[in-house]
């Protein structure tokens, strides 16, 4: 997993995570690689910093089962990018692009169809409070008189998809404030995302997140009995204004307010353009057509029965560099199908459930194609998690820490587990350190004046 950001004002940085199976814990874990400056993110410098990391750590191109990253073109472009340059190494590997970066473009693409400026609304608050002080603590007296909650009001940035839904709720908490300050102030211009395993459910939620929508729009039984690229939800099928979903709040806000027709006539057309914007891009843009999400049930221990050998066949073709056997396969899965479930490990946690039948004698080469399934991640929001801890590290006051130790503290935060008391610091660490304090010992004694 991969992703790029300028966090550190001056260097650009590239944070390269791995995420694998882990036979101690019996659970998939992500793990931080290392976080290079790569101030030219273009494809070829990109490409090369990971094959870097990957060299460093003895880690061959046979190993990667998929690559996921947000979808940038750089990234994810056809021809010249970072995925295009990747299969050339690894002609196997998957790419499923982030599912969570393509609902916030696709709810984008609503707003601006809607002609909602919900990013500009985010952004203008939060630039109006910036810096003025006074402002701020005119804005407290609101605060009170309306008795909403003392909350600092978010940054919103535009390339981070993971802070749009947590500003959006932060306005809402303050908006009789906020109402009450701009209506009253003369000088204000009126212009003014789980680490856990969800691969198998992919497929399901995205199908289910666009009837969802459909559903605010259209009538369900036209949703229902066919293929969801086939239904018809463009003007002539959609439900009456009375009928269309716009909300409780919404709906009473204009039962109360004596609002023109061609008002509410605007209203109802705007949430129309919203709901086909958006439908729009998830079905140009959602991979419901992706060979492997159509089979990622296997991984579905509830759902052992209805699994056909094609699937685990086909599964088994697309990673060639697990090396299985099709025969073993076969024959492990006719065992695991026919065996009584209460002979089965009784664990909810699909990834300990997989960890739990490998240590069956029985079973060797389907545990094996399990754990790579498992380990495919479902969106690339553990990146966009390490630049938020980056910002924690980075303060105002620490802007001169170097790289390497922003890379060090982010692997003792990320790869090791558990409480800090219980951490056992190896042979090597302790020497390091002992090497490192007497390096500083020395440096600081040769400052001090001879007396």
């Amino acid at each position: 997993m991969c992703d790029e950001s300028n966090n550190r004002k001056t260097d650009k940085q590239f944070v390269i995570l791995a995420r694998l199976y882990d036979e101690a814990t019996l659970q998939v874990t992500t793990r931080f690689m290392e976080m290079p400056v790569c101030n030219v993110g273009n494809a070829e410098n990109l490409y090369e910093k990971l094959s870097e990391a990957l060299r460093k750590r003895g880690i061959p191109w046979e190993n990667l089962i998929a690559f996921n990253s947000d979808n940038a073109s750089v990234m994810k472009g056809r021809h010249n990018s970072v995925i295009s340059r990747l299969k050339t190494s690894q002609p196997h590997v998957q790419d499923l692009g982030c599912i969570c970066h393509l609902v916030q473009l696709a709810t984008g693409c609503g707003i601006k169809a809607a002609q909602v400026p919900v990013e500009d609304i985010l952004v203008g608050i939060y630039t109006h409070f910036d810096k003025s002080a006074k402002r701020c603590e005119i804005y407290k007296e609101f605060v009170d008189f309306t008795d909403s909650d003392h909350l600092k009001l978010l940054r919103y940035c535009s390339t981070r998809w993971l802070s749009l839904l947590t500003c959006i709720q932060r306005v809402l908490n303050q908006w009789d404030a906020l109402q009450a300050y701009f209506n009253s102030h003369e000088e204000v211009e009126r212009s003014a995302k789980s680490e856990g395993v969800q691969i198998h459910r992919l497929e399901e939620e995205m199908c289910r997140l666009i009837k969802r929508i459909l559903g605010c729009l259209i009538p369900a039984r036209a949703i229902v009995g066919g293929p969801l690229r086939e239904v018809e939800y463009g003007e002539g099928h959609q439900l009456a204004d009375e009928e269309l979903f716009i909300g409780a709040d919404t709906k009473a806000f204009m039962k109360s307010t004596a609002l023109p027709v061609s008002a509410e006539k605007k209203i109802f057309q705007s949430v129309r353009r919203f709901y086909e914007a958006v439908l729009q891009k998830m079905f140009s843009s959602f991979p419901l057509d992706h060979p492997l999400l159509k089979d990622m049930k296997v991984l579905d221990p509830a759902a052992r029965l209805n699994i056909t050998p094609g699937t685990v066949e086909r599964l088994g073709a697309l990673f060639p560099q697990l090396h299985l056997s099709e025969d073993r396969l076969r024959e492990e899965l006719i065992d695991y199908q026919v065996t009584d479930s209460k002979q089965l490990p009784q664990e909810d946690k699909i990834d300990r459930f997989w960890g739990l039948v490998g240590k069956d004698v029985r079973f060797s080469e389907l545990p094996r194609l399990m754990k790579a399934l498992l380990c495919i991640p479902h969106s690339n929001a553990s990146s966009e998690r390490v630049f938020s801890m980056v910002r924690k590290i980075v303060t105002e006051n620490r802007m001169s820490l170097d790289n390497s130790t922003v890379c060090a503290l982010l692997s003792c935060k990320i790869n090791h587990s558990g409480p800090a008391h219980k951490y056992t610091p190896s042979k090597k660490v302790l020497k390091d350190a002992k090497s490192a304090t007497n390096l500083y010992n020395r440096s600081v004694n040769a400052r001090e004046p001879h007396e």
